[in-house]
């Protein structure tokens, strides 16, 4: 009998993509105190068919309450699923976590599926959030909540951050992790975090509300003391280091590098900040493919200079073409990432950012993009007061944020050409370059995608989107998966 129950909704169709989906790392977080001290008990809709089944055997039992996660967007519509099934049978308190609760915490604490929000970082929050429902207390004494009190939203203090070296380590015992390892480069990975938050001040980013612009770290050497341990226990060959920048501190860096020389892993890791390594040396990235670095994501976002001066973007081209050249000497796939449909961008802008990625796969043959993702206004941002100024007229419930999709966008700035171009690039963007044959699900779409590749190059290249009936048999496919 569980006495707190978790769920993880669908995320959408990059899971569907995957040979398995990512870890519900949230949620593990969230569980680190909660685990240790109450019955836990974790269902995900990703890979468990019978999840109302098991979810419904739960709560014939009365928990203390239901945690679901939030992600603008897509997985919303799929955790108002799971919060209406469990309004449906019983009367368990229904608390959500996560980055869209936290940054729209009065609009959504106003849902009737959401009883209490945990706001910003979980795992102290919701052991003392759970202590309380155990011994019926008072809400308004555990700092970062949100609930309804009288019907009126009430937040009870913002907690502060926590020193992530003291944290105990993931309860991955609450999932057969063997379900989670996703293949990358042949290999079953491994995801983790090293870091949180961010320090820089890009206007499209929610780190301003949700982190604060705070970055904080585990020590290079507790992190790969538990990464390795992670490798030995579940027999994972890759690890997926899942940070919003990983670069804030270069020293930390290489000496994590030093660590992994000869551990007989690879890794790969988000938030790669092309400013702060465009000061390393070619001995420094010698280094990091010597410890096994397969490749590292770095923010881009625009090939417009004035596109990165409007969202306070710090980088230069020159610091960008140099990385890539650089990288092109090690064995380290450099993959930049881009967001189009700003709402003060044009279509000049949007054709420089097609020819500079142009530019980096030329100079650099390894070199990969992510999908070209139309830009959602994520709250607290700075850009998405400008989204508004241009016509953005902000969701008014949980429901309609679920609704909101990177491969499509409806925003008023954007005619229906612009909207076309965009979910054009987006689908092209999947094929242009090898990272297909990185994650997809089956020899038979990464052979399909390798056979479309320099049609895909062409289309982008050229600005080509005349009749293009195999966007529309994809899209159907991924409509499925979302």
């Amino acid at each position: 009998m569980a006495e707190v129950v978790l769920v993880e909704p669908i995320f959408g169709h990059w899971d569907a993509l995957r040979s398995k989906p990512t870890p519900p790392l949230g949620l593990l977080a969230a569980a680190r105190y909660v685990s240790c001290e109450f019955d836990t008990v974790l269902i995900d809709q990703r890979i468990h068919d019978d999840w109302q089944e098991r979810l419904l055997k739960e709560l014939n039992t009365s928990p203390l309450c239901v945690g679901i996660h939030s992600l603008t967007g897509n997985q919303i519509k799929h955790s108002l699923e799971v919060a209406s099934f469990i309004k449906k049978h019983s009367d368990v308190p229904v608390v959500w976590g996560g980055a869209h609760t936290t940054l729209l915490p009065e609009q959504s604490i106003a849902d009737p599926y959401v009883d209490i929000i945990v706001e910003s970082e979980g795992e102290e929050t919701f052991l003392e959030l759970v202590r309380t429902l155990k011994k019926g207390g008072d809400l308004a004494k555990v700092k970062g909540l949100w609930y309804l009190k009288d019907g009126e939203p009430t937040n009870t203090g913002h907690r502060g951050f926590l020193d992530m070296n003291s944290l105990p380590e993931m309860p991955y015992d609450l999932v057969n992790f063997h379900d989670y390892l996703p293949l990358e480069f042949g290999k079953p990975t491994f995801y983790m975090e090293s870091s949180r938050g961010c320090p820089n001040n890009c206007s499209f980013c929610y780190n301003k509300v949700f982190h604060r612009r705070r970055w904080r770290a585990f020590s290079a050497e507790l992190f790969v003391e538990r990464m390795l341990s992670a490798a030995d226990k579940f027999d994972a060959k890759h690890f997926y280091i899942v940070d919003e920048n990983y670069s804030v501190d270069i020293k930390r860096v290489l000496k994590i590098a030093e660590l992994l020389v000869g551990a007989g892993i690879t890794w790969t890791t988000t938030g790669g900040h092309i400013p702060e390594m465009s000061g390393m040396s070619d001995a420094d990235f010698k280094l990091l493919e010597k410890s096994g670095c397969r490749r590292l994501y770095f923010g881009v976002e625009s090939g417009s200079e004035r596109i990165l001066e409007l969202v306070g973007k710090k980088l230069t081209f020159d610091q960008l073409f140099d990385v890539n050249r650089r990288l092109a000497n090690v064995d380290i796939i450099p993959r930049y990432s881009f967001i189009t449909g700003l709402p003060y961008e044009s279509r000049s802008d949007l054709k420089k950012t097609v020819e500079l990625i142009m530019r980096v796969m030329r100079e650099n043959p390894r070199a990969t993009i992510t999908a070209l993702a139309t830009y959602i206004p994520y709250p607290g941002s700075d850009l998405y007061e400008d989204a508004r100024r241009y016509g953005f007229e902000e969701p008014g419930t949980l429901a309609e944020w679920g609704e909101l999709k990177m491969e499509k966008s409806s925003q008023r700035w954007l005619s229906k050409s612009d909207k076309r171009v965009l979910e054009s690039l987006y689908f092209l963007s999947f094929f242009i370059d090898s990272k297909a044959k990185d994650f997809v699900c089956s020899n038979l779409l990464g052979f399909l995608a390798s056979l479309y590749m320099p049609i895909a190059r062409f289309r982008m290249k050229h600005f080509f989107f005349g009749f293009m009936p195999e966007m529309r048999i994809s899209q159907k496919y991924l409509d499925k998966a979302n």
